[in-house]
This record gives structure tokens, sequence and C-alpha cells, in this order.
């Protein structure tokens, strides 16, 4: 098992390396690549607010309505690099966002889906490190970024700040 969600319906989502899988309080339904997912390793998962749900896999983004499947890769704006997504959250003004991992040291970063356009993030505009492995969305649409190295990242206003060791995370790894 590589990650798990309660949506707004209370299923639960429970992404593995051979698909993902529904709990609707009953019986489990199993989708992967055959059904449309982009990958069937899943890494994370969200959920918008109009209920689509959101699956980061190992080489790029699928969203599910409950009967399309959309994915979003470097071919339609999603530029990982091929990169696994490992973080996903939904902010309170309803923008998606994606964390990858960089590959050979390249790509990674943090990416947000604002309905219409990715726009990406990386340490050359302030986040912490491109190796993104959580997100999460306060009430008030800050969002905070962990990165594998250097400490969390908050973002707000369009602005990152970096917590490390020195403002008292007991360490940055």
């Amino acid at each position: 098992l590589r990650c798990v969600f309660a949506d707004a319906t209370n299923n639960i989502w429970v992404g593995t390396s051979a698909g993902v899988s529904k709990f609707n309080g009953a019986s489990f339904t199993t989708y992967t690549t055959t059904d449309g997912l982009q990958h069937n390793t899943v890494l994370a998962i969200t959920q918008d607010l109009s209920g689509n749900m959101w699956f980061g896999t190992a080489a790029g983004v699928s969203k599910f309505t409950g009967t399309i499947w959309t994915s979003y890769t470097s071919l339609n704006g999603l530029n990982t690099n091929g990169d696994q997504v490992q973080a996903a959250t939904t902010d309170a003004d309803g923008n998606i966002w994606v964390g990858s991992k960089p590959g050979m040291g390249i790509g990674g970063g943090l990416y947000k889906w604002d309905g219409a356009t990715w726009t990406t993030f990386t340490t050359s505009d302030g986040l912490a490190h491109n190796d993104v492995c959580g997100i999460a969305s306060d009430p008030m649409s800050r969002l905070w970024i962990a990165t594998n190295v250097n400490g969390t990242s908050h973002f707000r206003n369009g602005t990152f700040t970096t917590y490390g060791t020195s403002a008292g995370i007991v360490s940055t790894t």
C-alpha cells in the first residue's frame, strides 16, 4: 500500500503498486491502467471541490470523474520530466497541488493545477528542495510542503518561507 484517502462521501481509496481500490463500506472496486489510470503505481490521492478524484502516479497524474479519466503528463502540461508524483492536496480555493521526485537529479518540484493550466514551482522560486514528499493545505490556503532535503516550505501569497533545523525542526530529511 502506498497511500490512503477518505473522500467526501466516506469512500476509502487505497493506492497500491497495482492500481487504486475504492472501498464503499461493503466492497472494493479496483481501477488500473486498463480503466484509464495513468500508471498502476499510485502514490498520492486527493479530491477536488467538485468531487473528482486525483491520483499521483509513478508517471503523472490522473483525474477521475467517476466515469471519465483524464491524465496529465509532460505531453499535456504537467512537466515533471516523467518523474513520479508522490504528494497531492487540494487547497481551499480548489487548486490541485502535486509534488514530484526528481529523477537522476533533474525535474521534480511542486505543481499547481488551477482548473486550466499547470504552474511549476522549484528551488528557483524558493522551494526548499525539488524532492517534494508531502503537501498539506490549511483552511487559510497556506501550503506546507515537506521536502526530502532542506526542511519544509510554507507557501503563501506567492512566497516561500523555508523552515529547517535552525527554526526548530528536528531534522531536514
